[in-house]
């Protein structure tokens, strides 16, 4: 955990990265997912003020599991860019748990431990916070050593906790990131 301040401690500034590409879109669409939400629909399909007040279908098109998440802390009273970058947070220490974890199964805890630092330092991951902001894809590389890891285990021994627990994760990866999950 102490291994990764350094990844996303730059997201405990005042100030948000708007010069990234996406980062202004993950805000606005965060807040439209929070709008459609507290209007009833658990399920938030349209973005109501997009298109010029004629709204757009955002959420039929982009995977909405990393904006539950961010609406979860903003329901628990974190402001929308903060629910935003805490979430780049977390994901960033699950990413490193995750690989963490799948190494250490099949090299020991010290490959584990390299595999972990190197994942969550990789400029890729960097860019993909500072540079492209793409939240949801974010989310997704932290949801994939999950799901090599459960396979790994399912085939290591079979048992249907296994298959749940493989399933759930590559469920889970289809509703974070639709082109990471292809």
């Amino acid at each position: 955990l102490a291994l990764s301040v350094f990844a996303w401690g730059p997201l405990l500034a005042p100030a948000y990265f708007f010069e990234a590409h996406d980062a202004k879109h993950s805000v606005f669409f965060l807040a439209e997912f929070d709008q459609t939400f507290r209007d009833g629909y658990l399920w938030p399909r349209w973005a109501p003020d997009f298109s010029f007040g004629y709204g757009y279908p955002l959420f039929n098109l982009y995977a909405p599991l990393s904006f539950y998440a961010a609406e979860l802390v903003h329901l628990l009273g974190v402001g929308l860019t903060a629910a935003i970058k805490t979430i780049y947070i977390l994901a960033t220490i699950g990413a490193g748990l995750g690989m963490y974890g799948f190494v250490k199964r099949l090299f020991g805890r010290w490959a584990g431990l390299l595999a972990a630092v190197v994942y969550m330092y990789i400029p890729f991951h960097l860019v993909e916070i500072f540079v492209r902001s793409a939240f949801a894809e974010y989310v997704a590389l932290a949801i994939i050593p999950f799901v090599f890891w459960a396979f790994t285990e399912l085939v290591a021994a079979p048992s249907r906790r296994r298959v749940a627990l493989a399933g759930l994760g590559y469920g889970l990866l289809a509703l974070t990131h639709h082109t990471s999950f292809f």
